[in-house]
């Protein structure tokens, strides 16, 4: 068992490759890296791409320590966990969304699990819209039909708040997909809105 850790050769790799400092900048500088927490956290910043913000190593630790709080087969929690899925399936948008078990599912609002169809293959084809017709959309959601993904540029419409100077400042230029501020997430939430649109 003379194998090193996974790592240490993680590390080892970025240094040979050049990209050392880049790599660990978000960790500590690689100071008192803790695995595979630190790792875990890391991953879930870049899947922030894909919808995976709210998968951190606090959360997945906690919910494996308390097994007995979940259901085998709907993943849904109890007491504490009484908001949150096991495992925080795919996609689970922030640090305080559940996760979601189901794909696709409308009948549930989306801070429970809940979503539509990404908007991923553009707004409209031949002049057809390719975005959800009226009345189909996740519950208790603002937009009652299709949406494109969020962004700086639609978020206060969709979601109807106003954002301030500083916020839009932050969000400038950006979709939920690279807002490092979690700001486009947060208020699509909130308006019961799921990030990457409903088609």
């Amino acid at each position: 068992y003379e194998s090193r850790t996974d790592h240490d050769i993680l590390f080892d790799f970025a240094k040979r490759m050049g990209f050392y400092d880049e790599f660990i900048a978000g960790m500590g500088k690689g100071n008192n890296f803790q695995w595979p927490e630190d790792a875990t956290d890391e991953v879930a910043k870049a899947l922030k791409t894909i919808g995976m913000k709210g998968v951190t190593a606090q959360r997945l630790k906690k919910q494996q320590e308390n097994w007995h709080l979940f259901n085998s087969s709907s993943l849904k929690g109890t007491g504490e966990f009484s908001k949150e899925y096991y495992g925080l399936p795919w996609p689970c948008w922030s640090e305080t969304h559940p996760g979601s078990p189901v794909l696709y599912n409308t009948d549930l609002p989306v801070m429970q699990g809940g979503m539509g169809f990404r908007a991923n293959f553009g707004l409209e084809r031949n002049g057809v819209s390719l975005l959800a017709v009226d009345g189909s959309y996740p519950k208790d959601s603002r937009i009652k039909g299709g949406y494109a993904e969020i962004t700086d540029k639609n978020i206060e419409e969709l979601a109807g708040v106003t954002l301030s100077a500083e916020e839009k400042a932050l969000v400038e230029g950006k979709n939920w997909k690279n807002d490092d501020s979690g700001i486009l997430v947060k208020y699509a939430l909130e308006a019961g809105l799921c990030p990457y649109g409903n088609a």
